[in-house]
């Protein structure tokens, strides 16, 4: 990548929520990280012509300014809306000192993710923004249903942090109008009676199981007994990793 040099500007991968576009190209966006976050940016991938090897291009760097976010933005998640046309959200973590609240900051792009609007803010159809801690996201195409689909952390209020990570939500996407539709928010896992209030429902694995359509979730339960700060011993940060089926 043009703007990536070794041990002074890096990039991560961040659980590689990536999407394909109708010409076959592979597309995925990362973190890019020097002294501290400063965006995000998209690879493009395909095949040379006699197939022998993948050809990667890499688009502008997407960043907001402290205005926006306390920390910049990172873990990008991306859905394609039809041709060379994308939709990526990004995680911004708030500043309370600065009187910021944590968004989902979103970009489009109309050719491949290589050139980018500018950042705004993830909202519903009725214009409401949609609230989330700065925490991990994922966009998904049904191929049994061929509508898109969120997972997230929606919250019903702001927050300045990175929590609560709970619940672990799904919701619809409107590619039309690149929005989350309101009343399809459903909770996929609340924080249950008893859980220690730090638990996290995040950073999970997501697929479309083969033959049945059926979306299959796989995440840590973690943690499992204690809060972090009351951990003393490795063996107490050590959680289940439970496995959800979502049938349409």
């Amino acid at each position: 990548a043009p703007i990536l040099r070794y041990r002074e500007r890096g990039a991560m991968a961040d659980m590689l929520a990536y999407t394909w576009l109708e010409d076959g190209s592979l597309v995925f966006g990362m973190t890019v990280m020097g002294t501290s976050i400063e965006g995000a940016i998209y690879s493009r991938a395909r095949w040379n012509e006699d197939g022998s090897d993948l050809e990667f291009t890499f688009g502008d760097l997407i960043s907001v300014g402290p205005e926006v976010a306390g920390s910049g933005c990172c873990e990008p998640a991306v859905s394609c809306l039809g041709g060379e046309r994308l939709f990526n959200a990004m995680r911004c973590q708030g500043d309370e000192a600065s009187g910021l609240y944590s968004t989902r900051q979103c970009t489009v792009s109309e050719d491949g993710g290589m050139t980018w609007s500018d950042p705004e803010p993830l909202r519903y159809e009725d214009g409401d923004k949609v609230w989330n801690p700065a925490s991990f996201s994922q966009f998904i195409k049904s191929s049994k249903n061929e509508k898109t689909y969120w997972f997230a952390n929606i919250l019903q209020g702001p927050v300045h942090g990175q929590t609560p990570r709970y619940p672990l939500t799904i919701a619809e996407f409107d590619p039309q109008r690149c929005c989350i539709l309101k009343e399809t928010v459903r909770v996929i896992r609340d924080l249950p009676e008893g859980a220690p209030e730090e638990r996290r429902y995040t950073n999970w694995g997501l697929y479309e199981e083969r033959g049945s359509g059926d979306l299959i979730m796989t995440l840590p339960e973690q943690p499992k007994y204690f809060n972090y700060s009351d951990m003393t011993k490795a063996e107490e940060f050590t959680a289940d990793c439970i496995r959800i089926r979502i049938e349409f």
